[in-house]
């Protein structure tokens, strides 16, 4: 991600370019104010789901850095789902991958013209997340079924793999 002597030098480890107005990004200018203000935000959502998406969706949207933003978006809210004892989150397949690229941009796009109004749009990638968490819980779900039902057959397969 960022190295620490970057933090030391007189760069600021944010974008210093801007994006294309079309793609919903905030003027490099107002990072420096947006990314404190996200996270005093985070202070004061209590639902930890909510809280994990609501970082995930706003690191997006701010895109402060000049790259890796939706890694560190997405490994940002499923730290927040793991601190809470949730499952992480992972796009499972193509089709929900262009899910996730069609909902993130239809949401900022309607931020762009609906400055401070969460609607249809954003509500839409939040739904699609919720999906992916209850798919993660699902699988997660099976599995200790599997375990619980199998214990035996399940140790033996992990000592021939040990």
């Amino acid at each position: 991600m960022l190295e620490p002597e970057l933090y030391q030098s007189e760069l600021s480890p944010y974008r210093e370019f801007s994006e294309s107005e079309f793609e919903g990004h905030p003027p490099p200018c107002s990072i420096e104010n947006l990314v404190p203000l996200l996270f005093e935000e985070l202070r004061h959502i209590n639902n930890p789901v909510m809280k994990a998406f609501y970082f995930h969706h706003e690191i997006l949207r701010i895109k402060p850095f000049s790259n890796s933003n939706d890694l560190i978006a997405r490994m940002g809210k499923n730290w927040i789902l793991m601190f809470y004892l949730f499952p992480p989150i992972f796009i499972h397949d193509i089709n929900d991958y262009e899910s996730y690229l069609r909902s993130k941009y239809l949401s900022f796009i309607h931020l762009t013209k609906n400055q401070n109004r969460l609607a249809f749009a954003t509500q839409h990638f939040f739904d699609l997340e919720w999906r992916r968490l209850e798919f993660s819980v699902g699988k997660l779900t099976r599995s200790i079924h599997d375990l619980v039902e199998n214990p035996v057959s399940k140790a033996v397969g992990l000592s021939q793999v040990l």
